[in-house]
């Protein structure tokens, strides 16, 4: 039978996830940064839809630990 998970360890494991993704959205960015400064970028717009898209991940996480403290 699967052990079930307490509510820290889920939310341990939903940090991780969170903290993933982040680093895979700055990877992104900074090859779009670089594809950007060799040329190869023709919409310029999406480093700025991969910045926001990094601002509201980490805005998620400060609410989330800001929640959990109190």
């Amino acid at each position: 039978m699967a052990k079930l998970k307490t509510k820290t360890e889920k939310t341990e494991t939903k940090s991780l996830d969170a903290k993933e993704k982040l680093k895979l959205l700055k990877e992104e960015l900074n090859k779009l940064k670089l594809d950007h400064v060799q040329g190869k970028l023709k919409n310029t717009s999406f480093l700025t839809l991969k910045r926001k898209e990094i601002a509201k991940l980490l805005t998620a996480m400060r609410e989330k630990q800001l929640n959990e403290n109190t």
